[in-house]
């Protein structure tokens, strides 16, 4: 595919390195300007209101001011976002209190905090290997040193095991041997690996204060220039004429 850089030349990469370096750059690019248009998208339903009142105060009501986003990006830029912008501003407006498929009326919704089950889903019944396993999870009493201490069935049964293969009991020497084998060929003798614990970053809580109020300071210089451009745009949706356009 032939790419053009900065001057407007024709770009032939020589290898594939100098290709991804390309591809990588675009797709930065890419990612800012997604940014940048929801960060603008987010303003312009913050202020929506704000504006659309502004408006018909002045001009007198006007229509389709919902659909309308700030001219501070062409709609060709949008275009490319568009999904994304539609599913951002549903999610940033307050919902359809309407009824409708899988909106029930408010009457009858179920309280938040309150379960629509409040019996609860029924127990369900122990079948042969469920009795099995709590058999073998059981607590019993095993006397250590004169003292009883709790221990599970299956230690009990495998420590028993054991002390009849050391006294030389054929059967108990085959069995603890055919369940050496089974649990190392399942790896469950060699102990497990300890996973390398990658070094984060700490971050303070002064840090993200610090961040938070640049975010703010962002958003606070961006609000005029969304509110003006989102201005004009739901006049020129209407059909204003130039002069109340140039007035904003």
């Amino acid at each position: 595919m032939k790419r053009l850089d900065d001057r407007g030349q024709l770009v032939e990469p020589d290898c594939k390195t100098e290709l991804s370096a390309i591809e990588k750059r675009e797709q930065e690019h890419d990612r800012n300007t997604r940014t940048c248009v929801m960060l603008v998208v987010s303003v312009s339903e913050l202020v929506r209101s704000r504006v659309v009142a502004e408006i018909e105060e002045e001009h007198g009501r006007v229509h389709g001011a919902n659909d309308v986003l700030p001219d501070l990006f062409t709609d060709s830029v949008y275009d490319s976002y568009r999904p994304a912008i539609h599913d951002f501003q549903k999610s940033l407006r307050p919902k359809d209190p309407a009824v409708g498929y899988r909106r029930p009326p408010v009457h009858s919704q179920i309280p938040k905090g309150k379960s629509g089950n409040p019996s609860g889903r029924p127990k369900r019944q122990d079948d042969a290997w469920s009795a099995f396993r709590h058999s073998l999870l059981r607590f019993i009493p095993l006397t250590v040193d004169g003292v009883p201490v709790p221990k599970t069935t299956a230690y009990v049964a495998c420590l028993q095991l054991c002390q009849q293969a050391i006294k030389g009991e054929p059967a108990a020497r085959r069995l603890l041997r055919d369940l050496i084998v089974m649990l190392d060929d399942k790896g469950l003798l060699s102990p497990p690996r300890k996973r390398r614990r990658r070094r984060r970053a700490l971050w303070t809580t002064a840090k993200h204060e610090e961040l938070l109020e640049l975010a703010r300071e962002a958003i606070r210089a961006m609000i005029p220039d969304v509110w003006d451009s989102l201005k004009r745009a739901i006049l020129k949706r209407n059909g204003f004429s130039a002069d109340a356009l140039a007035a904003t």
